[in-house]
């Protein structure tokens, strides 16, 4: 079993994984000067679609500064004054360049500059993101006090205030396989609870991923470009989303909740660490990423480095799904369809959670889809012929999980794994002593009519 868990691990790590490795342990330092024009990076021979990465050790250029541009969206694009530390992660696909006016422009850079990493084709919320849990869920930390459902103001599914009872507000990277979170049906606005399968990248602690940051009136929302939020009651990609798109949204206050459709007001970007907790209906309510605190009536507030504070958005939480982009959204199908995966994560939850190849498995999945996904997108293709290849990638999605979900999993079904090994066994001896009797049978009738 443990080298099967190893070939298995091996496998997966090598087929996921892209050779970055050594380039990473071998980077030296590059001098770039003048100005860059926009451009797209394309991902080098070999190497998986990912990101960017550019990572600034100095720059000489004063009057003025050198200019990072970064068109995030087709509304957003932000200019990042270079300077010694700055380091932006760029996912391919996303336009970039360099504004350089001061004649002494030199700017040191880590290389190789282009370095494709796994981050792109990850579904990530900000690893400061929060969620909100029912009243009974064990996890381990909770950043606010019990809310109460209440019954003034409220526009919340009647059937649903039972659940808001006692529901806290905890950091997403405190969930686990497992625990349980509150969801939002995105037709009824129905709320309830749901498990989580798998919390993606708790061992990542690294804080170079960035992404889309959509902001409404009551809060907002962090995200990586290719993971789907419910734009206009449909799932979409949160780099697609533009001021103006509507967004649902559960409110939390004193004594009362509601559901409510509430407009982006801005498009911005972020730069953090990531994290997803993979639900069982692929829906999550994922609150702003922001520091909570308590003051003296009880209520969430942030602490703004000054000794001030100021009303937090964690009472706010937006519905947002737990998958990336995906051909006819198979991911959001796939995620809530029933599993090999999940029925390992319900009997052995701690081991799911710690299990590297699991990650691995669903990282194998996800990849191939998501750049499927992206390559259709780019080409301007007749409708039916656009309707023709997405179905067609469709199913090849659906035939890759089913596939993949199998095999990652076996390793936690011992008693299933031994009885398809004993049948597979058996069917193969039974196989051959059929094909031995029917090697001798002509023998044995010619012997009696001799002797007869």
């Amino acid at each position: 079993m443990l080298t099967l868990r190893g070939m298995l691990l091996v496998v997966l790590s090598l087929a996921v994984l892209p050779s970055t490795n050594a380039d990473r342990g071998a980077k030296t330092c590059s001098v770039r000067t003048g100005p860059v024009a926009m451009h797209v990076d394309t991902p080098p021979t070999g190497k998986m679609i990912g990101t960017t990465m550019l990572t600034y050790l100095g720059s000489r250029a004063t009057n003025p500064p050198d200019l990072l541009v970064v068109e995030h969206t087709a509304e957003m694009t932000i200019e990042y004054p270079i300077v010694a530390g700055l380091t932006m992660t760029i996912p391919l696909r996303v336009r970039h360049g360099i504004i350089s006016r001061d004649p002494n422009s030199r700017r040191v850079m880590e290389a190789p500059h282009d370095s494709v990493t796994f981050a792109a084709v990850m579904a990530c919320f900000n690893r400061d993101s929060t969620a909100l849990v029912p009243g009974e869920c064990d996890c381990e930390a909770g950043l606010s006090e019990p809310a109460s459902a209440g019954s003034a103001n409220t526009n919340a599914n009647t059937s649903s205030l039972g659940v808001l009872e006692g529901a806290r507000v905890v950091l997403m990277r405190d969930l686990k396989a497992g625990d349980k979170v509150l969801v939002m049906d995105e037709v009824t606005q129905a709320l309830s609870v749901d498990r989580v399968s798998l919390n993606l990248h708790l061992r990542d602690e690294s804080k170079r991923y960035s992404g889309v940051r959509l902001t409404h009136k009551h809060g907002s929302l962090d995200l990586t470009p290719d993971h789907m939020v419910f734009v206009n009651g449909r799932p979409t990609a949160a780099s697609n989303a533009k001021a103006g798109d509507l967004l649902q949204v559960l409110i939390l206050r004193s004594g009362s909740s509601s559901t409510i459709t509430t407009p982006i007001t801005s498009v911005s970007s972020w730069q953090g660490g990531i994290i997803n907790p993979i639900t069982n209906s692929g829906r999550i309510l994922a609150g702003a990423p922001l520091a909570l605190a308590k003051d003296e009536g009880g209520q969430g507030t942030e602490g703004n480095g000054e000794g001030a504070d100021v009303r937090v958005w964690e009472s706010s939480f937006t519905l947002a799904t737990t998958v990336i982009n995906s051909p006819g959204n198979v991911q959001l199908m796939l995620v809530s369809m029933p599993s090999f995966l999940k029925g390992a994560s319900l009997m052995y939850p701690a081991e799911v959670q710690q299990s590297e190849h699991i990650e691995a498995a669903i990282m194998f999945v996800v990849t191939p889809t998501s750049t499927m996904a992206a390559a259709l997108e780019s080409c301007n293709l007749p409708s039916w012929i656009f309707a023709c290849v997405e179905c067609v990638l469709w199913g090849m999605s659906l035939l890759l999980f089913a596939v993949v979900d199998v095999f990652s999993s076996l390793l936690f079904y011992p008693t299933i794994l031994g009885a398809v090994v004993v049948v597979a066994v058996g069917s193969w001896y039974h196989a051959k002593e059929g094909e031995r009797t029917n090697h001798s049978s002509p023998k044995s009738e010619t012997l009696q009519k001799v002797e007869g």
